[in-house]
Formats: structure tokens, sequence, C-alpha cells
């Protein structure tokens, strides 16, 4: 690239060409702006990076705080088992003392359930029993024998005593 032989400093020689010379600095200026946008944009995301490395006594900071809340959740949590726990043996306690209940009342109703079937077989035996079916006699109804029902009065003290 020489100045033109005429003396024009406008127009630069390229070759056998003549081209005006603003034009050419103005691509190179161009050319030059669009390397400094990439050496920017490179050098952002450089630091970029930079920043999301921390000064290690920062991240030091933030591990020790990060710490200290996993503690407290796990003594909290802790906490929360222990009291479960508690209250699941006593739940368990209740449990069986309702499981020894209903075995006993479950006897009991079955001891009940064998003394009202004796008794309804004694009623029907004496019911069957001629001494003891009421007879009409006259104006007054006869009954059963006392001694007769004495004698059952006695026997189902005795069934029942057991």
């Amino acid at each position: 690239m020489r100045a033109n032989s005429k003396g024009s400093l406008y127009m630069v020689n390229v070759g056998s060409r003549h081209l005006p010379l603003y034009p050419l600095v103005i691509g190179c200026l161009g050319l030059l702006n669009i390397i400094l946008l990439f050496a920017a944009i490179a050098i952002g995301i450089y630091c970029g990076q930079a920043s999301e490395v921390t000064d290690p006594f920062q991240r030091a900071i933030q591990t020790l705080a990060e710490t200290k809340q996993l503690h407290a959740d796990k003594t909290e949590a802790l906490k929360v088992l222990q009291d479960t726990l508690k209250t699941l043996k006593t739940e368990e306690v209740i449990s069986q003392k309702l499981k020894m209940q209903l075995q006993s009342n479950t006897s009991i109703s079955d001891n009940l359930q064998l003394k009202l079937q004796k008794l309804q077989q004694e009623r029907a035996t004496l019911h069957s029993n001629p001494a003891f079916s009421p007879t009409l006699t006259g104006d007054r109804a006869a009954g059963p024998d006392p001694g007769v029902l004495l004698i059952c009065l006695t026997w189902k003290n005795v069934l029942f005593a057991s």
C-alpha cells in the first residue's frame, strides 16, 4: 500500500487497484471492534467463573453454617424420634392391657354363657317335671311343690358358687 503518485493522500493503491483510504480504515476498525468484542466476552466469562470461586475463608464460614444447621436438624429429628418411640411404647402397653381385658371379658362371657345354658337345661328339666307343672284346682292355681323349689334353688346356688 502506498499513496497515489499524484499526491492524493485519500487514495490507496492495492495491487492494480486504487481504493479510497477512509472505507479501508473503517473496515479495519470494524474488524478490530469485533476482535475486542470477543475479547470482552471471553474476559466476562472468565470473571463470571472467578466470582463463583469464592474466598476460601468465606467458603469455610458457609460450610460451618451448613454444618450447624445440619446438626440442629439432626438433634430435632432425634428428639422427634424419641418422642415417637415413647408414644409407641405407651400405646403398646395400652394395647396389651386392652388385649388382657378382652381375654378376661371373653372368658367371663363364656362362663356366663355356660351358666345360662345350664339354667336353660335346668328350667327345661323342671318344666318337664310333673310336680312343677301348675294344675288348676278349684279357684286357686296350684304351683310347684315348695320342697322341690327349695331343692332347685339350693342346687342352683351350688352350681353358680363354683
